[in-house]
């Protein structure tokens, strides 16, 4: 199909929401409130990225300039893939304006720190972390990023709900191509080349993003690294902040693995058990 022409205003202003969206997550820092959560919080963060640039070139809009005529795809859905955008931008300067009049009303004495994902973040979750934006400033063809002030989450209720509330508008946009088979079919490609890349580039990193992915938050991606990881014959299973109290029991991996000749790690960082609390690292209780 032949990429059809709306304008240049019409093109340039959703290119410009669409970036404005995706470079947004790059301005989006973490306090020290979050503790262990941190390396999670950023992985849902970052993997949400991934997930609106792979849906934006499955259509043709990733990496798009201005000056060029709007993908096929979009045509007669552009109004409705905009009016989504802009929900999805009104969300983040929702978010920042709640960071700013929260940080506001804080004490002298409330630590006002925020985590360093340069320093902080513990290797697995670097590792993904830092592939994952390869992946995206490559599908971006390097979309120069404009410089804002950073802003960050200080309750992590708060980053949860934009997670969850920039998943579902992301699913809105997925599931309006539903039935268009090109679309599908990039999808397919584009999320199976993520994997690959992943995994070859970081296999902790990819293992550290599947378990940190819940069901819903992107399926395609977890089922493909899950398949890619076992194909590499490298399976590892990841627990940070582990903390195991009274009578609880805690698995880390799969206690009747079926080997098969693969890598098996288990990994658990930061681990703590009381009283008779048993932890399962691997084939065996501890």
């Amino acid at each position: 199909m032949e990429p059809v022409s709306l304008g240049f205003t019409a093109v340039g202003g959703l290119v410009t929401i669409f970036d404005t969206c995706v470079n947004t997550f790059e301005h989006i820092q973490l306090a020290h409130h979050f503790g262990e959560d941190f390396g999670t919080a950023m992985l849902q963060l970052a993997s949400r990225r991934l997930r609106l640039v792979r849906w934006g070139a499955s259509i043709g809009l990733a990496g798009l300039k201005p000056e060029d005529a709007i993908p096929a795809a979009l045509g007669e859905n552009t109004q409705f893939v905009k009016d989504t955008l802009e929900l999805m931008e009104r969300q983040f300067r929702r978010c920042k304006t709640m960071s700013e009049k929260y940080r506001s009303k804080l004490t002298l004495k409330t630590d006002l720190g925020l985590c360093d994902s340069a320093s902080e973040l513990q290797k697995p979750f670097k590792h993904a972390f830092l592939s994952m934006n390869k992946l995206v400033n490559n599908r971006q063809k390097q979309t120069p990023v404009v410089m804002e002030p950073k802003w960050a989450f200080y309750e992590k209720k708060e980053c949860d709900k934009l997670i969850t509330n920039i998943t579902g508008l992301i699913i809105d946009l997925e599931e309006h191509y539903s039935g268009d088979i090109v679309v599908e079919a990039n999808q397919q490609a584009l999320v199976k080349e993520d994997a690959s890349i992943l995994v070859t580039d970081t296999p902790d990193g990819a293992a550290a993003l599947r378990n940190a992915l819940d069901d819903g938050d992107d399926d395609l991606l977890k089922a493909a690294l899950s398949e890619r990881l076992q194909a590499s014959g490298s399976i590892e299973n990841i627990s940070t902040g582990l903390r195991v109290k009274a009578y609880g029991r805690r698995q880390i991996g799969e206690r009747n693995m079926k080997y098969t000749g693969q890598s098996v790690r288990n990994i658990a960082v930061d681990t703590v058990a009381h009283s008779f609390s048993d932890v399962h690292i691997g084939n065996s209780w501890a």
